[in-house]
């Protein structure tokens, strides 16, 4: 298992993840643009490229922290729409997301009488993250190319040995996706 932060520190020291009390794992936030290629008359591909941010608080007595992870990704899915009206839609789709850390962030807060000391950490985060997702979601179109979208979505997330956060915690998430599809046909 990997640590909280891999970081040497000069005059205090990181706290692991097992001496917290609690740890809050917040829903993570994602938005994306994408677009949707349509395959048949209710199938499309869809690709584009997503921003995810996760946050992670810890607490213990008289001592809290904050991990924030950014990561960037390229979801490739297949999704079937099943309800296709002229201003809105629903659909289901499937497929992979690979997302790369592109940084994380730590700030950990011991409180003592008079003072508190505070060690802050940022550093890019290795390797990829690699999921899949199931999604069911709804659309509403802007333009006959552009439209809006949110999506509940579950998603299984592969041990890639990425920073400790809510993917890490547990491997199977829900989450919500939302952000602007453009389609390319009709």
């Amino acid at each position: 298992r990997m640590g909280i932060m891999a970081a040497e520190t000069a005059s205090t020291y990181i706290f692991p993840a097992e001496f917290y009390e609690s740890v809050d794992y917040k829903t993570p936030i994602s938005a994306g643009i994408g677009i949707s290629i349509p395959v048949f008359k209710h199938l499309s591909i869809e690709t584009g490229v997503n921003y995810s941010y996760l946050l992670t608080q810890y607490n213990a007595n008289l001592i809290d922290a904050q991990m924030n992870l950014h990561y960037i990704g390229i979801p490739c899915r297949m999704a079937y729409k099943f309800v296709d009206c002229p201003t809105w839609g629903m659909y289901s789709a499937a497929g992979a997301t690979l997302e790369k850390g592109i940084w994380s962030s730590y700030q950990q807060n011991q409180h003592f009488t008079n003072s508190v000391i505070t060690t802050n950490i940022s550093k890019p985060i290795d390797g990829l993250q690699w999921s899949v997702q199931f999604s069911v979601g709804a659309s509403i179109n802007l333009t006959d190319k552009l439209a809006a979208y949110a999506e509940p979505k579950l998603g299984y997330y592969f041990a890639n040995n990425q920073p400790a956060s809510i993917r890490t915690n547990s491997a199977l998430n829900i989450g919500l996706e939302a952000g602007i599809r453009w389609r390319i046909g009709n």
